[in-house]
């Protein structure tokens, strides 16, 4: 493959955009169609995020977004062509828009298969399986600033020689595919399947752009385990706790039974099952997979069949990111509160302490910043030598990720 020749028509290509796409059709398409407030209006509803984000970022994702509206399929772009309202444009750069509108771009979520050049990258779109090759600086650029990533979202275009693309790069450094499925239900669509997300997606991509507020969170590894929350929920008339007691460790609060797998309900696994007589409502959670796996196995074993795929899987940071996002507080774990010891006052205030120093210490340990541990420290209210010590517990954990 001659990537001389490909990166030249990249350049080419890049160029054009350059001045039809940033310097005109943006701000055009903008007026023309009174895209500016719809953004606005969109972007308030979720301001208590965008407030966090980089300063420039509402800016980046507007003009993203104006180009998705020109360039997806029967977008502005093809409507301008067939008006002729375009025709004091180079011929160039009609050639180029004629060819783009042929070839609509998408926003899609991508993960690296290879780099078999410098800034070319073979990509999958994980939504509908399809490999492209990508030019694209930026992505060589994040993996060198920050190392390995799981994930981005990306609108891209064809150029007649591979893909490239167009405005903000999000990336997502512990997000996998299969996360998407639990934030387009969050959002109220039923996806069951990754191939039903892209065309929510095209139709508003606005709090898929979002999710990169959680893109620094680093990947949750225990040794070869990823920490990814499974959970199903049955109902169940029929269920005997007592069935279960030897896979089982078995409580009960009246009328919720909880079944804790043994060898499997402490870290990082926390296989544990929930019954609640009443509801006659079964719940399976786990924060593993092979976790989560050990539960049907142990079911199977007493002749409960019961499907092997959880209805909700999703990473800690997809969580924690869609919870922020929507300003909602999912119960990830139903009953858990019915068996929790009670936490004094004063534990309580030490914990949250701790959670206070966590916060400031992330961001430095994400990109890799030096800090001021004594003032970080001081700040949350606890000892250098505590600190020291949650800074080797995450360090321990998360350094994982890139092994």
């Amino acid at each position: 493959m001659n990537f001389k020749k490909i990166r030249s028509h990249c350049k080419q290509s890049s160029s054009i955009s350059e001045s039809l796409v940033d310097d005109f059709l943006i701000n055009y398409c903008a007026e023309h169609e009174r895209l500016n407030p719809i953004m606005a209006r969109r972007l308030r509803e979720f301001r208590e995020v965008i407030q966090k984000m980089p300063e420039r970022w509402p800016f980046m994702i507007a003009s993203q977004y104006i180009a998705h509206r020109l360039f997806r399929e029967g977008g502005f772009a093809q409507t301008y062509l067939e008006r002729g309202l375009l025709n004091d444009r180079s011929e160039d750069e009609l050639s180029w828009l004629a060819f783009q509108t042929e070839h609509p771009w998408r926003f899609s979520f991508f993960t690296i298969k290879e780099q078999p050049d410098r800034d070319f990258f073979v990509m999958t779109d994980e939504l509908i399986g399809e490999e492209i090759l990508l030019h694209s600086p930026g992505i060589a650029n994040i993996l060198d600033q920050h190392g390995p990533i799981q994930m981005l979202l990306l609108l891209v275009g064809f150029n007649g020689e591979c893909w490239q693309t167009y405005g903000n790069l999000a990336y997502f450094r512990s997000m996998q595919p299969f996360d998407l499925l639990y934030f387009a239900r969050q959002l109220g669509h039923s996806a069951d399947f990754l191939n039903s997300i892209p065309e929510i997606l095209a139709k508003d991509p606005i709090p898929f752009m979002l999710l990169w507020r959680g893109g620094e969170i680093p990947l949750a590894v225990h040794g070869k385990d990823l920490v990814v929350f499974n959970k199903s929920e049955f109902h169940d008339a029929d269920f005997v706790p007592e069935k279960y007691a030897e896979q089982f460790v078995i409580t009960k609060k009246h009328p919720v039974y909880r079944l804790q797998l043994k060898r499997w309900s402490s870290h990082p696994h926390f296989s544990v099952c929930f019954y609640h007589a009443k509801r006659k409502r079964l719940v399976f959670t786990a924060m593993t997979d092979r976790g989560y796996t050990k539960i049907i196995e142990a079911f199977e074993t007493a002749g409960n069949k019961v499907p092997h795929t959880p209805e909700i899987r999703a990473t800690m940071a997809m969580i924690f990111t869609a919870k922020e996002i929507f300003k909602t507080e999912p119960e990830l774990v139903p009953y858990e509160k019915t068996f929790a010891e009670p936490v004094s006052p004063e534990h309580q205030k030490e914990l949250d302490k701790i959670n206070s120093f966590i916060r400031s210490f992330l961001p430095y340990h994400n990109k890799k910043k030096s800090f001021d541990l004594h003032a970080l420290a001081e700040a949350a209210g606890i000892d250098d030598d505590l600190a020291k010590q949650v800074i080797e517990h995450i360090r321990k954990t998360t350094d994982r990720m890139g092994r």
